[in-house]
């Protein structure tokens, strides 16, 4: 791992579908739901466990407050490095 090389981070890796901004919530809603329950079959989650990866459906609402949480925690990090992130 990171921290056993001496690197104090931590951090996991996810994948996502994510829609343009201005997406109307109707369709990112039935995004959500069409992913949620393919996702959900047993053939899809098996796959994914052999594949090495962790199936977890969040809904939007709890997905995009991680993703505001991860962004705050990478600018910072990268802040203190003094590296800019271009918007």
């Amino acid at each position: 791992t990171l921290a056993e090389q001496g690197f104090p981070l931590a951090g996991d890796l996810w994948v996502a579908l994510l829609a343009p901004p201005g997406t109307p919530g109707a369709v990112a809603e039935r995004m959500a739901a069409e992913v949620h329950a393919i996702i959900s079959t047993a053939e899809a989650a098996d796959f994914l466990v052999a594949t090495g990866l962790m199936p977890d459906t969040q809904d939007r609402t709890r997905f995009l407050a991680h993703l505001r949480d991860e962004d705050a925690v990478w600018r910072a990090r990268v802040g203190r490095l003094g590296i800019r992130l271009d918007e």
